[in-house]
């Protein structure tokens, strides 16, 4: 009797052995996916993945390294399609060697060139793909179109469609940084670095409903000039973002815009000692700060640095100067990753990190060489394959 009842009691802590262990079975290992412009067995970059503690990289696609074919030197930032594949633009290839827009499987693999960029139809996309709410996929790319300044396209998943859906011009050209869609509206928001009333770049919308577009704010030299990033949509509702060069010091600034009264407000002027020069997009971290590089300045004048912007109490902390051993030159996109920390690739020093936001310390996940890549001026993104 007594070893049937030690038995009974046994048989708890069996079963509850067995379901944590499926929990922690079913758990599903994150990856950064990225991409570099040089390196591999082409010389002419890859398509690579990692896990988030550094381990496990991989390369999954090599682009050709001749100037035409399926597409080389891929800029933009990978995006996941709720179809399940991974969307991106290449810079340059393609038939007539100005870019492509292409697909790859994450489970085999397989890519695709989607689509190939055209003088009249846009080129050379610098930026990545979204995808809104009607399931197509939007971009930008800096050149080509009628007027020679770039286009707003769509593309269609499902039948590889291409629609041309504004030519930038004097209202706004040479868009460089992704698109934001905001759901509520059906409205697409960007910016310019060129262009408008004063010549020095737009935030612009466009509502893909009625196909109207509208130049909402005009940069001068003053307030922050030649945008080359993307918007973030804040936990305030507001969209945040930063110039490359303008301002009090020439440095470019940090600015919010309000789309409800239509209000631009300059927030920072970056200044040389502590960064100048942001070519990435600000992210917003789990304490609500926000977060960028830039890509010269600070304590050691060439390098940039990764800094802060609490928004609370308007205080910019370069938080970690970069000194050419420990990185710089930045240019990437930032990443907020699901366990709350920071990631990103090192365009001078070519290697993939993360930022702890607790003890605002970086820790180098992978060392770019020849042989598995090197420079990557895109951001990564997070998937679970």
């Amino acid at each position: 009797m007594k070893q049937q009842f030690k038995v009974l009691l046994f048989l708890p802590f069996i079963f509850l052995s067995v379901y944590f262990f499926s929990l922690k079975s079913d758990a599903q290992p994150i990856r950064l996916w990225g991409t570099t412009i040089n390196g591999g067995p082409t010389g002419a970059g890859e398509i690579f993945k990692i896990a988030e503690d550094g381990s496990g990289f991989q390369v999954v696609y090599n682009f050709q390294g001749t100037p035409t074919g399926t597409g080389t030197e891929p800029w933009g930032d990978l995006m996941l399609c709720s179809n399940g594949l991974i969307y991106g633009t290449d810079y340059s290839g393609g038939d007539s060697a100005t870019g492509v827009i292409f697909s790859i499987d994450p489970i085999t693999y397989n890519y695709i060139k989607v689509h190939d960029f055209h003088s009249l139809e846009g080129y050379l996309p610098y930026s990545g793909l979204i995808e809104a709410s009607d399931h197509k996929l939007y971009g930008v790319t800096r050149d080509g179109g009628t007027l020679t300044d770039g286009v707003l396209y769509s593309m269609d998943p499902v039948n590889n469609s291409y629609n041309i859906l504004h030519n930038f011009g004097s209202e706004g050209r040479w868009p460089q940084g992704k698109l934001l869609f905001i759901d509520s509206t059906n409205t697409l928001y960007g910016l310019c670095s060129g262009g408008g009333v004063y010549g020095y770049g737009v935030i612009f919308s466009y509502d893909i409903s009625g196909g109207i577009y509208s130049e909402l704010f005009d940069f001068n030299d003053t307030i922050g000039s030649g945008p080359e990033v993307s918007l973030l949509l804040g936990n305030d509702g507001k969209l945040y973002g930063n110039t490359y060069t303008g301002g009090a010091n020439q440095c470019g600034v940090i600015f919010s815009y309000d789309m409800t009264t239509n209000t631009f407000s300059k927030l920072y002027d970056f200044v040389a000692s502590t960064g100048k020069f942001p070519m990435a997009s600000l992210i917003q971290a789990n304490n609500g700060k926000l977060y960028g590089t830039t890509y010269s300045g600070g304590s050691n004048i060439n390098y940039g640095v990764l800094f802060s912007y609490d928004l609370t109490d308007s205080t910019y902390t370069d938080l970690l100067n970069y000194n050419g051993f420990n990185g710089g030159a930045n240019q990437g996109s930032l990443l907020k990753g699901s366990d709350g920390k920071i990631y990103g690739i090192n365009y001078e020093n070519e290697y993939i990190f993360s930022f702890d936001t607790n003890t605002n310390t970086q820790t180098i996940l992978l060392q770019f060489n020849m042989s598995n890549g090197f420079q990557s001026p895109a951001g990564l993104i997070e998937l679970t394959h």
